[in-house]
This record gives structure tokens, sequence and C-alpha cells, in this order.
């Protein structure tokens, strides 16, 4: 072992442990709220201090070496007990025991979450989910009403404007033109035949409430095949459960996120219209203060979050 002092400090040894958790390094930076290359420099000095390579990079990630698998459950006791610390500490402080308060739009909330939760059984925090709209849930993490935030926006990321967040994305939700089986745009499926995106953008569909970030996206998105006049919703409604229904009622097609309508495609209540020229997907994220320590519960779970195995229960690609 090389150089004077400590090998790694804790922020390190947190860096180490969650490249290897996540698999990535590129996620763990991430999650810690580095950049890639500032990440990359304070493996590479742990490394030059130990005097051997802790990580093996490769194209799709990153894993531990001999070495590092050996060094791995001596990080995991110092970064656990500094965890522990904090968890008495803030129990101390607090007098009692203090459930995780996250928001949620509709597709982490009413889809995710619950997801994870069942999944991690009784290792799950105590928590009270809440299902708000995308701007609402920025507004009460930035103001620290809330610990976590999980976010489903189109495009590659949400617009934080300088809030003091960060966030790490987890997934992306493909967007599917969904339709009953008896409606004459289902003939496409059958017929491995495409739907034009211009009679798409031009149709009176179930939407969400103008409000919503994603109804926004798609009226941009069809504006250049739109008159003047945009053609006026079939109905409007306030939530993805709400807008599901409908489809199912027989009332038109819609725009949704294919994890809210797995099952319905699944059982053939649904159909999936593939449509020319429309390849939209919206990402999912998790949003946290950054200048806030989070709570250990909250913590915990966002690293669970991020890992393999919630992108796995979820069915997150």
């Amino acid at each position: 072992m090389n150089g004077a002092g400590p090998v790694a400090d804790l922020v390190t040894l947190e860096l180490f442990v969650s490249t290897i958790e996540l698999g990535s390094l590129t996620r763990a930076a991430e999650y810690h709220g580095f950049s890639q290359p500032a990440a990359s420099n304070r493996i590479a000095r742990m490394e030059r201090k130990l005097g051997f390579a802790l990580l093996e990079r490769g194209p799709t990630g990153s894993r531990a070496t001999d070495e590092g698998r050996a060094m791995l459950g001596w990080a995991r006791q110092v970064v656990d007990a500094a965890h522990a610390f904090d968890e008495a500490a803030a129990g101390l402080g607090s007098g009692q025991a203090r459930r995780l308060a996250i928001l949620a739009s509709p597709v982490a909330g009413d889809h995710l979450l619950p997801r994870w939760l069942n999944a991690l059984g009784t290792h799950a925090p105590s928590v009270a989910v809440s299902v708000r709209n995308t701007p609402e849930v920025i507004d009460r993490v930035a103001a620290g009403d809330v610990s976590l935030g999980f976010l489903c926006v189109p495009g590659e990321g949400p617009n934080l404007d300088a809030r003091a967040l960060r966030s790490v994305m987890l997934g992306r939700d493909e967007l599917v033109v969904v339709v009953r089986p008896d409606h004459p745009w289902a003939a496409h499926a059958d017929a491995g035949t495409q739907l034009g995106i211009a009679e798409l953008a031009r149709a009176e569909l179930v939407e969400r409430d103008e409000r919503s970030e994603t109804r926004r996206y798609l009226d941009d998105l069809f504006a250049p095949w739109r008159a003047s006049t945009f053609p006026v919703p079939r109905v409007e409604l306030s939530s993805t459960g709400a807008l599901k229904s409908a489809v199912l009622d027989g009332v038109g097609p819609a725009v949704l996120g294919r994890l809210t309508v797995a099952d319905e495609l699944l059982s053939r209540r649904l159909v999936a219209v593939p449509c020319e020229g429309f390849a939209e997907s919206r990402t999912i994220h998790a949003i946290w203060h950054a200048d806030t320590a989070l709570h250990p519960d909250a913590r915990r779970f966002l690293r669970y979050v991020c890992s393999d195995d919630a992108r796995m229960v979820a069915s997150l690609t």
C-alpha cells in the first residue's frame, strides 16, 4: 500500500460499493451526484493508494476484480457502520420512528412504487406515497416537504430549473397507441401494417388534461400534422387509470405508457397499434434535494431503485 493517511474517505468507499451494486461507475456517479470523470478519478486515487485495481471497466459496465471482491466486504462494513450511526442519531433527534414521505407522478406512484415495495417485503421502509403532477412533485421536493420524488417525463429528463435538486434516471416507459380489439385501428396490428402518424395526430383521442407533461409533449409532437385548430379530445381525464378505463369502455384510442397497460395488452383486452414515425418514450427519474442529507431509509430505498434488481421487478428498459 502506497502513501500516507487513510486509503479512502467515506464518500469514495460509498462510490465503490455503489458501483458494484449498480453494475456501472456511470450510474453510481449519477446516484452520488458526481460527473463520470470525477467519480473515475476518486476510484483511481484509491486504487493507486492500495496498489491494485478494484474495478474492471467494460463497454457494458463495471465489475469487481478479485481484489475488489475481497475489499467489498470491508468497504460495506465501514459504509453500513456510518449509516447506522446516522440512523441512530436521526432516531434520537426525532424521538420516534420516521415514515418516509414520497411524492410520485402517476406512473411511478401507481405502478412502480407498489412493485418495488412488494419486492422488498419486510425490508421495505415505512412509506407514505402521494401521487401528484410532475410540477408539484418537483416543487415539493425542492421545498424540502418530502425526501424523494419520482417522475415519469417525456424526453431525456426533468427540467429542474437549477432548483438544487439531484436526479438519477431509472429507466424508460415506451409510449404506445392503444385501442380495443374491435376498434378499426386494431386491424393494423393483425395485418402487420402501420397507422400513419398524420392520422394519429388528427384523431380525437382520449387524453390527459392540459396540465400533464405528456399531453403537452404530444401536442407539440403532433403539431406539424394538425391544422391551425387542434382536434378536440374525445374526452380529457385527470388520471392514467381513468384514461385506461375509457379506452376499455370503447370511448376512443389513447397514447399511454406500456407499463400502465401491460396486463391489458397481454390479455388482449387492449391492442397496441403500430404507428409509422412514432417511437416515443418517457424516462423515469428519482429526484431529491442536493443540499439536504437523506434519511438512512431514503438513502437505502434510493440505492435499491437504482439497482438492476429494481429495474427487473418494474420491467423497466
